[in-house]
């Protein structure tokens, strides 16, 4: 193994370091410099690698993860009330939780439980989702009929790479609005694998 492989390894490995602890600590505070010190570099040369291996910016994926990790347990837990979602994800405002899930899912919190929780592919016999506890590698797509399988395949090849192997649960597709509704009738989804340590 040559030493940019070796390079390359271990800040993929500091990489995911960082996405645990985003993902286990939403609820919280999440600064540029304590993520960096997770990771082990300065802030800045933290940031551009991140952006590098992610391709979204520290915020945009903070953000992101916390907004669908909200979708995920409005659809699991239609009994807690959206403020108390709102407050688990890490929003201190129920407005600003508001905006921001209807800035990325083109619907509010509400229409969106009323949408989905019925919606039978959320549903299991029981007419809840049964979704284990654990890590999940997420990939959030837009994409034709036609790309379903680069999709999984991309993923797949994701979870090889990234210091992860699949664990013995099923992976799922979560779906986020109909085809019908998308201007070019595409479907807005995540692939969502259970993992777990190699």
């Amino acid at each position: 193994m040559n030493q940019s492989s070796k390079h390359q390894k271990e800040y993929i490995r500091r990489i995911n370091n960082v996405i645990d602890y985003i993902d286990s600590n939403l609820d919280e505070f999440l600064c540029l410099n304590k993520i960096a010190e997770v990771a082990n570099f300065s802030p800045y040369h933290f940031h551009r690698i991140f952006t590098t291996f992610t391709g979204e910016t520290l915020n945009n994926f903070v953000k992101r993860l916390r907004v669908e990790k909200a979708a995920r347990l409005l659809i699991i837990d239609i009994e807690k009330p959206i403020s108390e979602i709102a407050y688990y994800c890490g929003y201190n405002n129920t407005s600003v939780f508001c905006r921001a899930f209807k800035g990325h899912f083109k619907m509010n919190a509400m229409d969106y439980r009323n949408k989905y929780s019925k919606n039978g592919k959320y549903k299991s016999k029981n007419g809840k989702l049964n979704v284990p506890a654990g890590k999940f590698a997420v990939g959030h797509f837009e994409i034709d009929v036609t790309e379903f399988e680069q999709a999984w395949n991309a993923m797949c090849l994701w979870v090889s790479e990234s210091g992860y192997q699949p664990s013995d649960d099923n992976p799922y597709e979560l779906y986020h609005q109909n085809p019908e509704h998308h201007p070019e009738k595409k479907f807005v989804l995540d692939i969502c694998i259970p993992v777990k340590p190699l």
